[in-house]
């Protein structure tokens, strides 16, 4: 299986720390936040990862090029279109992939969520994701299921229960989902979303 981590965002809502530097690289203890990402992606027995980059590229390329660990391929999102259009960024290294790890690189996270994903998906079902029980379901991607399965993910609802299952930002995607996220429209954030993708192709 191959690995994709979304690192292309500038984080604005981070400012002024994110002014001179994308908010993958601002540090968590001793390491920057997208090498942890990287750490526990590669802990999953994952060799091959694609790191979607834009601002700030140079920066994140730098903070990896000692990464050894794994192979790392790079793909630059020209324009900040959103995470489904990051994703298709990635299009040609997922090229000989069925289905493919899908991270957001903003996450701080541990390796044994992800190797639980991949261990159930593997069992044989076209994808996963990871769901958290929080509070403020409104702030997040909220995840609706229908007998334990996905049946849709929406963008911070006007309403939600009190307490929701939200996206965590941690994915396997079967490689449809490129397609499907060619089918969908900007967003009323006026971007392209890889939960809308996702959405689509649950419907379809």
């Amino acid at each position: 299986m191959k690995g994709v981590i979304l690192a292309a965002g500038r984080g604005k809502r981070l400012n002024p720390l994110t002014s001179r530097r994308p908010k993958h690289l601002l540090p968590i203890i001793d390491k920057p936040l997208i090498r942890k990402v990287v750490e526990a992606v590669a802990e999953t027995g994952i060799n091959d990862i694609c790191i979607v980059v834009g601002y700030g590229s140079e920066k994140i390329i730098e903070a990896l090029k000692n990464f050894t660990k794994i192979n790392i391929t790079f793909a630059v999102q020209r324009e900040q279109l959103g995470t489904a259009d990051a994703l298709l960024s990635a299009e040609s290294f997922l090229k000989d992939a069925d289905k493919f790890l899908v991270v957001y690189g903003d996450l701080t996270l541990e390796p044994q969520p992800l190797k639980e994903l991949i261990k159930i998906v593997d069992l044989g079902y076209d994808g996963g994701i990871i769901g958290i029980k929080h509070s403020e379901g409104k702030r997040f991607g909220v995840i609706s299921l229908k007998n334990g399965m996905l049946e849709r993910i929406v963008e911070k609802p006007d309403t939600v229960v009190s307490t929701a299952l939200i996206n965590s930002g941690i994915y396997v995607l079967p490689r449809e989902v490129l397609e499907a996220a060619r089918r969908i429209s900007k967003s009323i954030r006026g971007e392209y979303e890889l939960t809308d993708a996702v959405t689509k192709l649950v419907e379809d």
